[in-house]
């Protein structure tokens, strides 16, 4: 016999939580101390592990070390006579389950050595399972109290505006040398810059899809190391955190998102700075809230009128095809009744609308349908005609000698600063609510149609080309060989 066998044969379970302190044991360090402390151990087959996996009841992930351990216990396969922890705790941090492992190691005979005790425990033992029994009470009572903790940190966190959980995209931490505690959440300029232009495209009626696919082919990744999909870019300009606000929700943590929650939520100024201005903010929640609109919007269209227009003959949708080589059309969709040359009336189409967007009393019109900014608007207005009168009372003063060129030429630039903000703001109230973000109507209303995505401008088309506007497009029989375009297309209104 040599003397590997006569040693006592014993096993490992090891496990480490993750800790971003960085003075949790690791798994390593455990085992250098459990095989120190005993020494007369034959630490025989692989040890059982989890790593980055808390034992408490509060965690979500399964530990797959600990169950194998529990499993090669029931069958007999665990083969051996002691099983070594490094402390008590690794073992867990729930009663139920402590005592699940002490019961199933004194039904296979198994010790329990606690190296942090620096002693073995007999399961069999009253006094040794009871002084097992309270280590698992403790360490679950500890548990508690450090989720409490946490819950009433996260708590004040969130009331005081400050940061918690994971650095958002866009933004970096800063800590104290010396304390190793949070000083700041700061903005990380590339990422920022990735998210305002995020937020200026949907602003403009670019798809998320198309954004997602262009990110991707530019080899923007998120922090994951992964291209970003639509549903994570939607999930970021919900985000009330780019405009430097954070959720507060009285006795839970941030990040429920569920409606019945949310309504019991505040919004707090946050502590970090704001990478979106408050009005591109919300002016990005109504596009994406918008119920004209979709909900998800077709970023691979390629054709303005595709499934938008209709065959007058049943009602169908127009689809685009290319059935005849390098000649594009619009066919009926349901039933083919009719077709009609794509370009020729994507032309048509285009001009109605553009003539109709370049007309002041249209756009009235259908800004007076809207149900807000009446009242935001005539006060904008006003805010532009006082920063005018200022201007000019100004020119009047210099002009007068009640002040000097040089002290006027001080006060002009903030004025004209101020009015073009006022001014903007105006036009934007101005453009019925239905298009912001899409277009801005006025006389050179084509000049911005030409620069919009073909996804923005089908969004458009679906606005205008409804009963309630301009009418549905139905594209009707050919009357008669060589008619021209506008002859086959109604108007539909009903």
């Amino acid at each position: 016999m040599t003397d590997t066998d006569k040693r006592t044969k014993a096993r490992e379970y090891l496990r480490v939580s993750l800790d971003r302190s960085g003075r949790e044991r690791s798994i390593t360090e455990q085992q250098d101390d459990n095989r120190a402390a005993w020494p007369a151990l034959d630490f025989n087959g692989t040890a059982y592990a989890d790593v980055s996996i808390s034992a408490s009841r509060y965690t979500t992930k399964a530990r797959g070390g600990f169950a194998k351990l529990l499993a090669d216990l029931r069958s007999g396969r665990f083969g051996a006579d002691v099983l070594v922890l490094w402390e008590s705790s690794r073992g867990s941090r729930r009663v139920g389950e402590w005592v699940e492992l002490v019961e199933l190691c004194e039904a296979a005979h198994v010790s329990i050595a606690v190296t942090t005790h620096g002693r073995t425990y007999d399961p069999a033992n009253a006094r040794d399972r009871r002084s097992l029994l309270e280590d698992a009470v403790d360490s679950e009572y500890e548990s508690s109290k450090l989720s409490a903790r946490s819950k009433r940190a996260a708590a004040a966190n969130a009331a005081a505006g400050r940061p918690h959980g994971k650095v958002p995209y866009g933004y970096r931490r800063r800590y104290d040398p010396q304390t190793g505690r949070l000083a700041a959440q700061e903005v990380e300029p590339a990422e920022a810059a990735i998210v305002v232009e995020l937020f200026d495209r949907v602003a403009r009626g670019h798809s998320l899809r198309s954004i997602a696919t262009d990110y991707a082919a530019r080899g923007v990744r998120n922090r994951s190391g992964r291209p970003f999909v639509a549903a994570h870019l939607r999930s970021m300009l919900d985000a009330e955190l780019y405009r430097g606000k954070r959720i507060h929700i009285p006795g839970r943590r941030s990040g429920n998102r569920d409606p019945a929650v949310l309504a019991t939520a505040t919004l707090v100024d946050a502590t970090w700075p704001a990478i979106i201005d408050e009005r591109t903010w919300l002016a990005v929640q109504r596009i994406l809230s918008a119920p004209e609109r979709r909900t998800t919007r077709p970023g691979r269209a390629v054709h303005l009128l595709s499934m938008i227009g209709a065959c007058d003959a049943c009602g169908g949708p127009m689809a685009a095809t290319n059935r005849r080589a390098g000649v594009r059309e619009y066919q009926c969709h349901r039933g083919g009744h009719v077709r009609i040359p794509a370009d020729q009336l994507d032309a048509l189409a285009e001009a109605v609308m553009l003539a109709y967007l370049s007309r002041p009393d249209n756009v009235a019109q259908l800004t007076a349908t809207d149900s807000d900014g009446g009242g935001e608007l005539d006060a904008a207005r006003l805010e532009v005609a006082k920063l005018r009168a200022e201007l000019e009372d100004l020119a009047d003063q210099v002009g007068r000698g009640a002040i000097s060129a040089t002290l006027a030429a001080r006060a002009e630039p903030g004025i004209l600063a101020r009015l073009r903000d006022a001014e903007a703001r105006a036009d934007a109230l101005a453009t019925p609510a239905r298009l912001r973000g899409l277009i801005t109507p006025g006389a050179d209303v084509a000049r911005r149609w030409k620069a919009l995505p073909m996804s923005a401008r089908r969004e458009v088309v679906r606005i205008l080309l409804a009963p309630d506007v301009l009418g549905q497009l139905r594209v009707t029989r050919q009357p008669y060989r060589g008619c021209e375009i506008h002859e086959r297309v109604e108007w539909g209104r009903e």
